[in-house]
């Protein structure tokens, strides 16, 4: 499984990712949580939607 967690590194950004990190690392399920800074990045899975 692989979670990408879009943003801009904004306060809400950060701690959306920590709780999507650690939601998932105590999930026990196999797999990785990224965060995407990059709004190029970010338009680019956007457009694969």
């Amino acid at each position: 499984m692989k979670i990408e967690v879009l943003g801009t590194s904004c306060a809400d950004c950060i701690t959306l990712y920590e709780n999507a990190k650690r939601t998932h690392d105590e999930s026990g399920k196999q797999g990785e949580v990224l965060k995407v800074e990059s709004l190029a990045g970010a338009w680019f899975i956007w457009q694969a939607f």
